[in-house]
């Protein structure tokens, strides 16, 4: 009895399904040496709850964060934002010019047609796993599959 309730517990605070999706993700190619990229893509959190992205990483750099690019005095910058949220119910959009994965201290350059992991730490627990495909060099929207 006391196995059954065990796995009972272990499967109810295992979730089935995450509420956050990433559609369309993917990166621009890099040339050898550079040692940051950028990821792009969908954010929906079919919930109806607000989603924390508490964590980022991926096996192709050291370190990645969610950045958005602004303007200051007429100067292109990023900042991340943290914390970063995903309302209930809503779409945020990963785009160059805007909100996007910034990826530091990568291992290697990142080649047109490859893929590469990302995982996505909610703070509520549940782990997203997508698979980026990378585009060309100065590539501006998701690449042909």
């Amino acid at each position: 009895m006391k196995t059954i309730l065990f796995s009972f517990v272990c499967f109810m605070a295992t979730p089935l399904f995450a509420d956050l999706k990433m559609s369309d993700a993917w990166a621009r190619a890099t040339p050898p040496g550079m040692p940051m990229g950028a990821i792009y893509g969908v954010l929906t959190n079919t919930g109806d709850e607000q989603l924390e992205v508490a964590a980022i990483s991926t096996p192709v750099a050291r370190s990645a964060e969610i950045h958005q690019s602004i303007e200051i005095d007429g100067l292109m910058r990023m900042r991340e934002i943290t914390p970063f949220f995903v309302p209930a119910g809503e779409t945020v959009v990963l785009q160059p010019g805007s909100k996007h994965i910034m990826l530091m201290g990568i291992q290697a350059a990142l080649k047109q047609g490859e893929s590469f992991p990302l995982k996505l730490r909610l703070s509520n627990g549940d782990i997203l796993d997508v698979e980026i495909m990378t585009g060309s060099f100065g590539q501006m929207s998701v690449p042909n599959r």
